[in-house]
């Protein structure tokens, strides 16, 4: 009796594998963004919100000492647009931008006037509660001061 090993031989088999042979072409130019990074914009973003509110608030101490309520409002205010200035263009350099955006200037000095300061280091702890109350609140008046914002920039851009 004979055992037939014709099974073990090649396969005949009709499955072309050429494509293996080949390197795949992968476009990696989406790498090469000149757009910012989450990083730099959280860290420009940072810095814009410190310089803001830091020169909005010192401008109101400075006021007060020197002519009391009046004194205060008017270095808010003049505290408020400078540092809106100073960290709008702090923020864009360090998100890496050759020029800078003169309506966004504008619309973050702008924004910069409006009191409050939520998610500020300094009144964490205070303003959670808040913050949980208020929430959907704070949400329409952001899509409200964003559109706004975005249309003073795109104004101004035009």
């Amino acid at each position: 009796m004979a055992i037939d090993l014709s099974v073990l031989d090649e396969p005949e088999s009709s499955i072309d594998l050429s494509v293996l042979d080949t390197q795949p072409e992968i476009d990696l130019s989406v790498l090469d963004s000149d757009d910012p990074t989450i990083g730099e914009i959280g860290t420009g973003l940072a810095a814009e919100v410190a310089i803001g509110e830091g020169a909005k608030y010192t401008g109101a101490l400075a006021g007060a000492s020197i002519a009391g309520p009046a004194g205060a409002l008017g270095g808010y205010i003049v505290g408020g647009i400078s540092g809106g200035i100073t960290g709008s263009i702090a923020a864009q350099r360090i998100e890496g931008r050759d020029d800078i955006s003169w309506g966004r200037v504008v619309a973050d000095s702008l924004i910069n006037l409006i009191p409050g300061g939520l998610g500020k280091a300094g009144k964490g702890a205070k303003i959670l509660p808040r913050l949980a109350k208020g929430g959907a609140i704070r949400g329409t008046e952001g899509a409200v001061i964003a559109t706004v914002g975005g249309q003073v920039e795109k104004g101004r851009e035009e």
